[in-house]
């Protein structure tokens, strides 16, 4: 009986490929990384809220989470991902959004960003540089 089960699964896995419908592990919510500092004297912004908020083809954006900026002003969103089935051809609807980067005595920095199918799962920014309010 294990055989026969194991055969049949074999089977419908490799009908499902040859249909166009092959596992795929989706990105459903993007990751950030990078560090926060100032613009003025180049040191870290320790506490600073990195936001993240995302919409879906033409929806408006929504809030997705937030973290704080460590004591060497390092931040991470991680992402978050699933399994599903990729069905040949699939049009791919994408996401926008904006990581939001703020903290207190500077100006809030906005970096936009869109999807693509190929993206990475977390994205490097780099040096996120508050500039001083006022």
């Amino acid at each position: 009986m294990t055989r026969w089960i194991h055969r049949a699964i074999g089977v419908i896995c490799f009908a499902s490929i040859l249909a166009g419908c092959i596992p795929y592990r989706f990105i459903d919510v993007p990751g950030f990384r990078g560090t926060v500092v100032s613009a003025k004297v180049g040191q870290a912004v320790v506490g600073a809220r990195v936001s993240l908020s995302m919409g879906r083809g033409s929806t408006t954006e929504k809030p997705i989470g937030s973290v704080q900026a460590s004591s060497a002003g390092a931040f991470i969103l991680e992402p978050k991902r699933y399994w599903s089935i990729y069905i040949v051809p699939m049009d791919f609807i994408g996401y926008f959004g904006t990581v939001e980067v703020a903290a207190s005595g500077f100006k809030t920095v906005r970096i936009p960003f869109k999807s693509a199918p190929d993206a990475a799962a977390c994205t490097e920014i780099g040096e996120v540089r508050l500039e001083p309010a006022g």
